[in-house]
């Protein structure tokens, strides 16, 4: 992990499932810097749902799936979060987006049938 004057660069792998909700809901609103940090605001990581975390490894294939640049108190948030919950912060990341963008998919059907 690095650190830079604006936070830490985290180095995220999101499960395929995740990634594929996650992108989905990137080329309506943004990217995914904006999509995370909503989640952060958002959600209670302390109670979401944590996913199984399985990965298909290949040959060549990256390590890590996102990387961004992520504020100071978000990344001490999400590790003392996963130090409570036993997880690893990709653990985390990854219930977290998934709830989020069940929400953002209610609210949207929500609207639509108004």
């Amino acid at each position: 992990m690095m650190v830079t004057k604006q936070g830490k660069t985290l180095h995220l792998r999101l499960t395929r499932e995740v990634d594929t909700v996650m992108r989905k809901f990137i080329s309506r609103r943004g990217d995914v810097r904006t999509i995370i940090l909503g989640m952060f605001e958002k959600m209670d990581l302390g109670s979401v749902d944590l996913p199984k975390m399985e990965f298909e490894h290949r040959r060549g294939s990256p390590k890590a799936t996102t990387i961004l640049n992520f504020p100071h108190k978000y990344h001490l948030s999400l590790k003392r979060l996963s130090q409570e919950r036993e997880c690893s912060m990709n653990a985390l990341v990854n219930g977290g987006i998934k709830a989020y963008t069940s929400v953002l998919k209610r609210g949207r059907r929500e609207r639509q049938s108004i």
